[in-house]
């Protein structure tokens, strides 16, 4: 299932004309490690495009969802991409 995902993400990117980098996944449901990692990432480098399959990968609660989004938004410049969206 990862490689799927993974797969469909660089076609994303692709067709975006952009190359896919780092991908950033929490392990351990409830943890917000990866997405610090994802923030901090995108302030030390000049990348300014995040791609997602869709904000559940974010959360599965819409507020969260939406906090993380405009945290992301507040903290960079980066435009959101939503594959399956």
């Amino acid at each position: 299932m990862v490689a799927v995902q993974e797969r469909r993400l660089r076609d994303a990117a692709a067709d975006r004309g952009l190359a896919l980098g780092t991908i950033f996944a929490e392990h351990d449901r409830g943890t917000r490690i990866a997405f610090g990692d994802l923030l901090d990432t995108l302030d030390s480098s000049g990348v300014r495009h995040v791609l997602v399959p869709d904000f559940g990968h974010f959360s599965p609660h819409p507020l969260l969802q939406a906090l993380m989004l405009g945290r992301l938004r507040r903290r960079s410049a980066a435009q959101v991409h939503v594959v399956d969206g």
